[in-house]
């Protein structure tokens, strides 16, 4: 009796045990999977967190790079114009003083001659009071309408002509929203321009370039229009744009062909010269989205982890949590990585970004003043560029930049940069090269390129480039002043017949 009443108390205490060890496990296990599922959302906050200011310093600078191209091809029309303008006014002086002719005769001579559509003119006559011109300009409003003027005269005969504001303005628009329109951005991006008029809350906004919903170009939003959450997103951008020239903004917005109500993040800036909020936006869940792929890739690691945890207990769960953050860090950090190659790396031709390379100019720069050898600063233009751009097209132009940047980065060390500074011009950043290397580097590089041929629908174009040199001086007062110098460099490479190069110490 007391033999079965022991077993009896065995068995309890058995089955005591058993039960303790049963629930403990299912409290550690519902501890281990409570404290892990945390980690994970905690992670994938941060990770949100990272991924939009990541995609938002992506949005700023693409839309600055984009901006500063803007300016670059204004620079770009204005000498283009200037120097077509230049050969009008020898070409028309040369004909006053060789005949006798009426204001009549002299502006019908300088439509049929010029071979300039976009030239505006006036021409009068003193003596006889006669005035012709193209109607959109007068004498008196020539200076302010004109960006290349001109003037010549004979006798009472006078004229004055030159390339409207107006049309260049046109010009640049033009190529600018054909430009907008063929850009592939990925996760739905895209960058689009209203005109601006008014200020703060009498602020308006007149689409102009839409690639994403070019149904809406043309259409007019004010202050108190709402997005598809009754937000009025716009008086927040005109506050922002009147305050600092630029804002972030979210907004809701309706997918195209759905009834699917999606929040959107976008960087606007204000761009003056023709009164253009120019926007660019990501929508939200392309963000969501990259944060669910790096959950995928975690999960089925997790569950592993978690059947471990339940035969190894807390040792298992320390190495568990151990790996589990080392590998979220390596794939953020993989990712941001990647997201940082879009911001460092020019999308067309592979060459450093110019923010990226106004960083690396810089700290070239201070190294300099700390002591060490001068860095090798190149400036690269395109022998004629443009020339390639309208007689072959701009794909074949693309290509051009492509192949020269594909075979400058063959032809330099690794520890050399080669950066797209606007158009078809580079900045090359060569450090610790001597005088007699950087002569034989310049020459080699020259060779190079003019051995490229791009081939455009059976047309085969030859490229040739022009080279400006430089070192950093003691007195300079930041890059800038070096790049200048390499600048006059690469103009005494242009004016001595191109494919060249100069060195400016």
């Amino acid at each position: 009796m007391s033999r079965l009443t022991n077993r009896r108390k065995t068995d309890k205490n058995s089955v005591f045990v058993l039960s303790l060890v049963i629930v403990t496990t299912i409290i550690i296990i519902s501890f281990f999977i409570f404290a892990i599922k945390k980690v994970e959302s905690v992670y994938s906050d941060q990770m949100y967190q990272n991924a939009l200011e990541t995609r938002k310093a992506y949005l700023k600078d693409t839309v600055n790079n984009l901006i500063t191209d803007l300016e670059n091809q204004q620079d770009e029309y204005t000498e283009l114009f200037a120097n077509e303008t230049e050969e009008v006014r020898v070409l028309m002086q040369t004909y006053l003083d060789t005949h006798e002719v009426t204001a009549s005769q002299l502006a019908t001579y300088l439509e049929e001659t010029s071979g300039m559509r976009e030239l505006s003119y006036v021409v009068y006559d003193t003596a006889t009071g006669e005035d012709y011109g193209t109607g959109n300009i007068s004498r008196d409003s020539a200076d302010d309408k004109l960006l290349c003027k001109a003037e010549v005269n004979k006798g009472t005969l006078h004229v004055i002509f030159g390339v409207s504001r107006e049309y260049m303005n046109a010009v640049i628009r033009n190529a600018f929203a054909l430009r907008l329109k063929t850009y592939d951005y990925e996760d739905g991006s895209y960058v689009w321009v209203d005109t601006v008029t008014g200020e703060g809350e009498e602020a308006h906004f007149k689409r102009e370039i839409h690639p994403g919903y070019p149904e809406s170009e043309g259409q007019v939003f004010g202050t108190d229009t709402k997005d598809e959450d009754g937000n009025k997103y716009y008086l927040e951008i005109a506050n922002g744009l009147e305050e600092e020239g630029e804002v972030f903004v979210a907004y809701f917005y309706r997918e195209k062909k759905s009834d699917l109500i999606s929040k959107k993040i976008s960087y606007v800036k204000y761009y003056p010269e023709y009164n253009w909020a120019i926007g660019m936006g990501v929508p939200s869940h392309a963000i969501v989205h990259f944060v669910q792929d790096m959950q995928a890739e975690n999960r089925p690691m997790i569950i592993r982890f978690i059947v471990m945890v339940s035969a190894f207990f807390a040792i298992v769960f320390v190495l568990c949590m151990v790996f589990i953050l080392q590998n979220d860090r390596k794939h953020f950090k993989k990712r941001v990585r990647a997201l940082r190659h879009d911001v460092e790396v020019d999308e067309l031709t592979g060459a450093s970004t110019r923010k990226y390379g106004a960083r690396l100019l810089e700290e070239a720069y201070l190294d300099f003043k700390d002591g060490n050898e001068s860095t090798v600063l190149m400036l690269l233009d395109v022998d004629k560029f443009k020339s390639v751009n309208d007689t072959y097209g701009h794909e074949a132009g693309d290509e051009v930049l492509k192949k020269v940047v594909s075979t400058m980065k063959k032809n330099i060390r690794s520890s050399d940069y080669l950066i797209r500074w606007g158009g078809d011009e580079f900045v090359g950043i060569f450090p610790n090269l001597t005088r007699s290397e950087l002569e034989a580097v310049a020459k080699k590089l020259l060779f190079a390129v003019s051995d490229l041929r791009v081939n455009s629908n059976g047309q085969v174009v030859k490229v040739t480039v022009s080279l400006g040199f430089t070192y950093f001086h003691n007195d300079d007062e930041g890059y800038q002043d070096a790049l200048n110098r390499a600048d006059e460099g690469l103009y005494e490479s242009k004016e001595g017949g191109r494919n060249q190069f100069n060195i400016t110490i």
